[in-house]
């Protein structure tokens, strides 16, 4: 499994939109499901500088980052 960790810089304006390109697949035997597709994230806070990720992982379709103060 493949994933990127997008970072942002902390001059990034709140309200700014930044879109991802998705392209992710779908288990379906015999072949799997190719899908894609884009999000768009609304930058949002005012954390100055943003704190690191001290953690990114992948649950099935589901991605978590642990971003601490």
């Amino acid at each position: 499994m493949k994933y990127s960790l997008p970072i942002t810089s902390s001059a990034c304006p709140p309200g700014h939109q930044i879109t991802f390109f998705l392209r992710y697949q779908l288990p379906h035997k015999p072949e799997h499901i190719l899908k894609e597709g884009v999000a768009t994230v609304v930058v949002g806070g005012s954390v100055q500088p943003p704190p690191p990720p001290a953690l990114a992982w992948v649950t099935g379709n589901v991605v978590q980052v642990d971003l601490r103060e």
